[in-house]
């Protein structure tokens, strides 16, 4: 009969019940993200920025670093008025193999497309069903899926800048 070692039982054990938590997390991570991931996604990732901020570890970081603290109010960039700690989650989904790129970024409060987009932008909007899909620069686009979910699709690499 084949024993395995307690320490290697016990390392197997937790690999496993880590392995279970982070599926878990992915399928719960807003499980309407996973409606809007590429079709054979072979890479699905999630990232709990709100939780991440509001852990202890982050918490000692941002006393010992203040800067750290003071940008998550600052906005991403000029064109949008989201900052880090308006942002909840950023669910990332891709196909390699057809570079089909997604990520969705849900946040903590509503945003209107006002506060992603400026006018130029908003005037380049199509029509997908109940969705408007605005073109961005790179050949990327963006669906503001509901009030509080943002929709980015990546164009493939290569794909020429305008």
């Amino acid at each position: 009969m084949f024993l395995i070692p307690a320490a290697a039982r016990r390392l197997c054990c937790a690999l496993t019940t880590v392995c279970a938590l982070l599926v878990s997390n992915v399928v719960r991570a807003e499980d309407s993200n996973l409606e809007l991931a590429p079709d054979n996604a072979d890479v699905l990732a999630l990232v709990e920025v709100a939780e991440i901020i509001e852990s202890p570890a982050f918490q000692q970081i941002a006393k010992q670093f203040p800067a750290i603290g003071k940008q998550l109010n600052q906005p991403l960039n000029k064109q949008t008025k989201l900052t880090p700690k308006t942002i909840d989650s950023v669910f990332v989904a891709a196909n390699t193999t057809s570079q089909d790129f997604v990520i969705v970024i849900n946040l903590n409060d509503e945003v209107e497309i006002d506060d992603l987009l400026n006018e130029t932008q908003q005037a380049q909007a199509t029509k997908v069903g109940e969705y408007s899909l605005f073109a961005l620069e790179q050949g990327q686009s963006l669906c503001l899926v509901d009030e509080s979910t943002i929709a980015v699709k990546l164009a493939p690499l290569g794909v020429a800048q305008r």
